[in-house]
């Protein structure tokens, strides 16, 4: 099974990593599963650490959750 991003997703996901340096970063996608791949169509940066860790607070994936318009089913990506 392939993994497509779509071009905002993969943007977000650039931008993150050079934010991040050589620290951590993690965080959560959705995607939409087909046949052939999951295809992310959006990321969400939870938390940038340090050198070795991140954490994620219950408090932050509850805020993304209830925003209008998320679809939870779709919440299927963890990105670090």
């Amino acid at each position: 099974m392939k993994i497509l991003f779509s071009p905002p997703a993969a943007l977000q996901f650039l931008a993150a990593a050079v934010t991040a340096g050589e620290n951590e970063f993690s965080g959560i996608g959705f995607c939409k599963r087909t046949k052939d791949a999951l295809e992310v169509y959006d990321l969400r940066v939870l938390h940038y650490g340090g050198y070795a860790s991140t954490t994620i607070t219950p408090e932050a994936l509850a805020g993304v959750l209830s925003e209008p318009g998320v679809v939870q089913d779709d919440l299927r990506v963890w990105i670090h």
